[in-house]
């Protein structure tokens, strides 16, 4: 199956999931189940802007250098959070700190570091303007203004306008859970001696992670053997929205995943796509679950998830725009690749130039590990079918993989996110 075709497949079975109060400490990468509007005028009141004296304009009207206004100084000092019983009269000012609120007939406060204080007077040598040094009341947020959209995700400087409003708790989608099952009699649990030709079961671990990176919970099955008794047992036994495996996905006498689900009923809609990693991956339903059957290798199935699974996870989580974070850059060396299928190009992302460039990471030097060019590779361009070769300097989209949900606002349109 194609695969923008197979995402569509995947989305269409897709509904948004219920509603849950949280605790706005918890709320980053949450998305936001209902609008929120602005409750009251902020600040409330007039406030200083700064350290200084509060004033009556009118007083200053005709200062100057050659003929500074001289005010009575009240032996007051107005901190934040007091309550403003001084009232100014003509003539007279009083000492107020940031964020105070400013005294009855006041209306503009001057910079401590612009006066000059003889005992219990003070020369202003200049005009000071009504509002001049304030923070008015609305400044900060108007009282019914529409702050936040349904559907927008929650990051820490959105969740601090709301604290600033009094919220203590929000009403968000809730996260969908992801089960996790790897399967292979080669792959081996951490903690575990490795004593044989065997593998630490990374991949699951790796989908987890991406799984929360992506607003999803998620649930860690363990390891089901090449067995198809076993798979099935493992399978039958999970709770989740969406119920990820790992491995045994292949044509092989030894890949039993796709019998599992026949045998407890999952209905298949591909078991193929025409990409290039993660050929061989498929997807079915049964009962409102859906199911994912990832390559065993890590790497490919990080592929699968990010064009698969994540757009699944923002979706149950209430995000309208099906837009993901992209990056236009220049390839620092050719590509080529086999015509017919969609390629992922891991590569490493530079921005020492004004034009981003991207640099293809693949295997081939004999003294380079494997790892070594992960570290490297924490992006990946995405070549169309038609494509068989690309220039150096040729300007490609790429995707970020790790791509936390709560960065989203950050690299996109921020009123779709």
């Amino acid at each position: 199956m194609d695969l923008a075709e197979a995402r569509g497949v995947a989305l269409a079975r897709v509904q948004p999931l219920g509603v849950e109060r949280i605790a706005i400490e918890n709320a980053v990468g949450r998305v936001l189940a209902l609008p929120v509007h602005v409750n009251a005028d902020l600040p409330p009141s007039a406030r200083s802007a700064l350290d200084g004296f509060a004033v009556r304009s009118h007083d200053t009207q005709w200062a100057s250098a050659d003929n500074p206004a001289v005010l009575g100084l009240l032996p007051d000092c107005l901190p934040a959070g007091a309550s403003p019983l001084v009232t100014l009269e003509a003539g007279q000012t009083v000492q107020i700190l940031t964020g105070a609120s400013i005294p009855l007939h006041a209306d503009a406060v001057v910079p401590v570091e612009q006066v000059v204080l003889e005992g219990k007077q003070i020369r202003i040598d200049r005009v000071v303007h009504r509002h001049e040094g304030l923070r008015l009341p609305g400044e900060e947020a108007m009282k019914g203004e529409g702050l936040l959209s349904q559907g927008q995700i929650l990051t820490p400087t959105r969740l601090a306008m709301l604290t600033a409003l009094g919220l203590s708790s929000l009403q968000v989608f809730a996260r969908p859970r992801v089960a996790v099952l790897a399967t292979g009699d080669e792959v081996r649990e951490l903690g575990e001696v490795l004593e044989g030709p065997w593998t630490y079961c990374n991949n699951r671990h790796l989908i987890g992670w991406l799984t929360s990176c992506h607003g999803g919970v998620p649930l860690h099955a363990g390891i089901a053997p090449d067995k198809l008794t076993e798979i099935i047992k493992a399978l039958r036994r999970l709770e989740a929205e969406v119920i990820i495996t790992t491995g045994g996905i292949g044509r092989s006498p030894k890949d039993f995943v796709l019998r599992a689900w026949a045998e407890i009923g999952v209905q298949v809609q591909f078991r193929e796509i025409n990409l290039i990693p993660g050929k061989n991956s498929g997807f079915g339903s049964k009962n409102g679950q859906l199911l994912f059957a990832l390559p065993g290798n890590p790497w490919g199935a990080q592929v699968i998830f990010e064009e698969l699974v994540a757009p699944v996870l923002r979706k149950f989580q209430g995000l309208k725009s099906s837009h993901r974070p992209r990056i236009k850059a220049a390839l620092v060396k050719p590509i080529k690749k086999r015509e017919g299928f969609f390629t992922a190009v891991r590569g490493a992302l530079g921005f020492q130039d004004r034009f981003p460039s991207f640099e293809p990471l693949v295997r081939g030097d004999p003294s380079s590990s494997l790892f070594s060019l992960l570290k490297r590779s924490l992006a990946y361009t995405l070549l169309g079918p038609e494509i068989r070769h690309l220039p150096a300097g040729q300007e490609v989209e790429v995707f970020l993989h790790d791509c936390p949900l709560s960065s989203y606002p950050l690299l996109l349109d921020s009123t779709l996110c």
